[in-house]
């Protein structure tokens, strides 16, 4: 049985926690708000701390432009 989110294994400032993607998070909770109003909004509504609950990234899209991502603790 697979995961309906896959899990990955990130490091957090030195140790590495599970995590989801957060923009394969917004997609399958079928969220209309954008991506980046979306985690935004939840990183300050739930008072996330970077390092802590979530890591952010660069990876490039799939038009070869890079975009950032982010990792959030499980």
């Amino acid at each position: 049985m697979q995961p309906i989110i896959k899990i990955c294994k990130q490091n957090f400032s030195g140790s590495t926690k599970n995590t989801v993607n957060a923009r394969e998070l917004h997609a399958f909770l079928a969220n209309k708000d954008h991506f980046a109003t979306w985690i935004k909004d939840r990183i300050t509504q739930y008072d996330f701390i970077e390092n802590q609950d979530f890591v952010i990234y660069s990876e490039f899209s799939e038009k070869g432009r890079p975009r950032v991502e982010y990792a959030l603790s499980l």
